[in-house]
């Protein structure tokens, strides 16, 4: 194989996706967390009533692998003979811009398509009304697309979901208006869309299943931020406001939200009110001294090994010396997708392997400086604080901006801790401040 094509190779390795539930490319790291993380969530599920459903909380700092964890929960609940039904939210919604009616008709579509397509029984009246929504729907799109029964498909980035979201983006006119149409039905829709779940987990179990669980992925990539129009930002406007509905649906239901939801008060409010605890996915430690349970530079080295297999090599022909793969694992901080980030950023710096530590440098500059750039002149006092482990409460505003922005990482290890980003440490605008 080429330089070329060996580089070629790397770069679409190292991407950025979810892992599927069977990709033999998957780490598992539960051996040096200090809890399986999803184990708890599972088994609530799985020896739970089915009448007396679940609805949870699954976070963590964006990019850490929740997606690739919670696809293998969907997974093995369908083994244990649930119903899973599996939802994007950033298949169809502008998450830079959300309302609950949104999420509302992306949830009531899908959910009806994917009870069809597993050929789930029990459909009602309520079925037929939510169909009926699509209808309504052609109105607001004019002539740009046709809703039509054949053709609609929301979620996993159909063709006319695309069409659909660009109309969201382009004709505000037309999503005021239909926002303000599902408001005035959102009663009506929830109890549609209730209806429908219960009807279909009820049939489920009478036919010797254990019944239906809803993962809605996706939800923590709702933005940090307030429009002129709100008091709230968008993150408390959903997860605080519409808690109550959120909760309503009848049957096991998993939310991924955004680790500054979880961590606020809004986040006990969920405990409080569903009886369950948030499942938080923290950053892999990576250094030794503060991960007693196990080896996190050991595990990311299985991660880089795995995808250089793919690509027809061996990690030691991918980096010049241990010393420069290490130094770029532990700028990662334990964050998966900065691994994968960081190494196609190093691939495209060069034309021919290994990787040197010279290029990794670079990589890490410029991926602080990156960073730096962002981070507002007042975070910057409290962010110096975090150059050395800090174990502290995380629930006022600043400090929840800084954890879902990854300014600051999480770690777990019998005690919880937080830290800089490793990549921010490194600039001198940090070190300056320091």
């Amino acid at each position: 194989m080429s330089d070329f094509e060996t580089l070629k190779a790397l770069v679409a390795q190292f991407n950025t996706e979810e892992l599927q539930a069977d990709d033999d490319r998957f780490v598992d790291f539960d051996s040096i967390r200090e809890d399986k993380i999803l184990m708890p969530l599972e088994q609530r599920i799985v020896l739970g009533d089915p009448t007396n459903p679940i609805t949870a909380l699954l976070s963590g700092p964006r990019g850490v692998g929740k997606t690739s964890l919670i696809l293998r929960l969907a997974d093995r609940l369908r083994v244990k003979g649930f119903t899973v039904i599996y939802m994007d939210a950033t298949d169809a919604l502008d998450l830079n811009d959300i309302e609950f009616t949104d999420f509302l008709a992306f949830l009531a579509l899908s959910v009806l398509r994917q009870l069809d397509e597993q050929k789930v029984p029990g459909f009602s009246k309520e079925a037929v009304y939510v169909k009926n929504l699509k209808e309504r729907f052609k109105d607001f799109w004019q002539t740009k697309i046709e809703v039509s029964e054949a053709k609609v498909s929301v979620g996993h980035g159909s063709a006319v979901e695309t069409e659909v979201k660009l109309a969201f983006q382009e004709n505000q006119s037309a999503l005021k208006n239909l926002r303000r149409e599902l408001e005035e039905q959102a009663s009506q829709i929830i109890f549609a869309v209730r209806k429908i779940l219960t009807d279909a987990n009820q049939a489920l179990v009478q036919a010797g299943r254990q019944g239906l669980a809803v993962i809605v992925d996706g939800l923590d990539k709702i933005v940090w931020r307030t429009k002129e129009s709100d008091s709230k930002n968008m993150q408390r406007k959903f997860f605080e406001d519409r808690m109550e509905q959120l909760s309503s649906f009848g049957v096991n239901i998993v939310y991924v939200a955004p680790i500054s939801i979880v961590y606020s008060t809004v986040g006990g409010q969920w405990e409080a009110a569903n009886g369950i605890n948030n499942v938080v996915v923290p950053m892999v430690t990576i250094c030794k001294d503060h991960d007693p349970k196990g080896d996190g530079l050991a595990k990311f080295d299985q991660v880089i090994e795995k995808r250089c297999a793919k690509a027809g090599i061996t990690s030691t022909q991918l980096f010049d010396s241990a010393a420069t793969k290490d130094y770029l694992v532990r700028m990662t901080g334990g964050h998966l997708r900065h691994l994968m980030k960081y190494v196609q950023a190093a691939l495209v710096r060069t034309d021919a392997l290994p990787l040197t530590s010279k290029e990794v440098e670079a990589v890490v500059r410029i991926e602080g400086q990156s960073m730096a750039r962002q981070i507002p002149a007042n975070l910057w006092q409290k962010l110096r604080e975090f150059g050395k482990p800090q174990e502290r409460s995380m629930n006022d505003e600043d400090s929840l901006s800084m954890l879902f922005n990854l300014y600051v990482f999480e770690y777990k290890n019998g005690k919880t801790w937080y830290e800089v980003n490793p990549v921010i440490r490194e600039t001198d605008l940090f070190k300056l401040r320091s």
